[in-house]
C-alpha cells in the first residue's frame, strides 16, 4: 500500500512538472498567453553560458525586451526527454532537451532545420502546493544561424553566424 502511495505521488509530481514545463513553453511562444516570470520563484534565475539572469522581475523585463523587438521573431519550442530527479520531498531537479524552430516575421514561415537544440537542467521547488522555477539552466548543444541572440553571443566572436549578427 505504501509503494503504491509513493508511485502515485511520483506520478503526480511529474504531471505536474511536465504542465509547468508545457506552460512555459506555451508562453515563451506566445506571449499574450502570459508572464513567463510569474512561473519562477521571486529569487528565481536563468542562465545561459555567462548569462544569468536573477529575480523575477528581471526575467520579466528580460521577456518584455524580447517580446518589443523588431521584427517580431516568431518561435516554437519543442520540449523532449523530461527526466526528473528527486532532491526532497518539495525540491525536483528536472531535465530536458528543447528544439527550437524560429523566424523573422508573422507565420507562416519557411523553415529549414531547427535553430537550435538546447539541454536544461531546471531546479524546481514546490511551495503552497504550486511548483516554480528555482533556476534554468540552459546549454547551447547545437546553434543554426537563426538560433536567439543570447544563444549566439556563446559563439567565438569570429563565428559567421556571430558576425552577422552583431
Amino acid at each position: 500500500m505504501m509503494v503504491e502511495r509513493v508511485a502515485v505521488e511520483q506520478a503526480s509530481v511529474e504531471a505536474e512538472l511536465a504542465r509547468l514545463n508545457a506552460e512555459y513553453w506555451f508562453r515563451v511562444d506566445r506571449p499574450q498567453a502570459g508572464s513567463v516570470a510569474q512561473l519562477y520563484a521571486d529569487e528565481g534565475r536563468m542562465v545561459f553560458g555567462e548569462r544569468r539572469i536573477e529575480g523575477r522581475a528581471a526575467i520579466e523585463a528580460f521577456f518584455l525586451a524580447r517580446n518589443a523587438s523588431r521584427p517580431v521573431r516568431t518561435t516554437r519550442h519543442v520540449s523532449s526527454n523530461l527526466r526528473l530527479e528527486a532532491l526532497g520531498p518539495d525540491c525536483v531537479r528536472v531535465h530536458s532537451i528543447i528544439t527550437v524552430y524560429s523566424g523573422l516575421g508573422a507565420s507562416p514561415l519557411e523553415i529549414d532545420t531547427p535553430s537550435s537544440v538546447v539541454d536544461f537542467t531546471d531546479i524546481c521547488t514546490r511551495r503552497d502546493g504550486r511548483w516554480t522555477y528555482v533556476e534554468r539552466c540552459g546549454s547551447a548543444i547545437f546553434v543554426g544561424p537563426g538560433a536567439a541572440p543570447f544563444l549566439l553571443e556563446q559563439l567565438p566572436p569570429q563565428h559567421r553566424w556571430r558576425a552577422a549578427n552583431p
